[in-house]
């Protein structure tokens, strides 16, 4: 528009000189009026601007972390062991393998729990209800959770037996697996605790390792 404006100008200064010194002997329908370059200008309309179509959100679809690996150990066929600092959860197998997942633990030194467990509680699509601590951290948050997707716990949940609130879970926020992230529960991605939930038992040994 900026640029039409310029033209606009040097067009009506050109008429101007123009009419200004016509020669004698032009008849005067001959001449360009000022008024009549305006109209025609009014006429012409500005570029559209381009419209670009806006870029779809691709949502970002987070799969298992289970791998089959070889381990080492001195536990049986069975057994649980979390390694904190690997973010890892193995199940240990027969003939020096195990079954490997993703994990997300305590956000500090002092929600990383270490000792010997046992899953003394097997919930599916859990419904959660917040601990005061973490009430008194978020305030506004809702005092139940009932099974869906918005659920912390996300769709299994193994308590661990001798401690007041710690359990391996499923999230809602798949992201964090491989963070230290949580209160200090062990949380995996739904595809993993499913596939974890159906191999263990009440009563499985879990031993947490730093």
């Amino acid at each position: 528009m900026e640029g039409i404006m310029k033209l606009l100008v040097k067009i009506i200064l050109s008429a101007t000189l123009a009419v200004s010194f016509v020669p004698k002997g032009f008849a005067a329908s001959q001449i360009i009026h000022v008024d009549e370059v305006i109209k025609s200008l009014s006429r012409i309309k500005a570029p559209a601007k381009k419209r670009y179509p806006k870029e779809k959100k691709v949502k970002k679809v987070y799969g298992a972390t289970k791998e089959n690996v070889s381990f080492s150990t001195q536990y049986k066929p069975g057994t649980l062991i979390i390694k904190t600092s690997e973010r890892k959860i193995y199940l240990v197998g027969e003939w020096g393998r195990a079954i490997r997942y993703g994990i997300a633990v305590g956000s500090t030194a002092g929600r990383q729990w270490k000792g010997k467990s046992y899953i003394s509680r097997k919930r599916p699509n859990p419904t959660w209800i917040p601990t005061a601590s973490i009430l008194r951290e978020n305030p506004k948050m809702p005092r139940v959770y009932k099974p869906g997707p918005r659920n912390p716990l996300g769709m299994r949940a193994m308590n661990l037996g001798g401690t007041p609130t710690l359990r391996i879970h499923g999230t809602n926020a798949p992201w964090s697996i491989g963070k230290a992230a949580s209160h200090g529960c062990y949380r995996m991605r739904n595809v993993d605790v499913i596939d974890l939930y159906n191999r263990v038992e009440v009563g499985t040994q879990v031993i947490i390792e730093a």
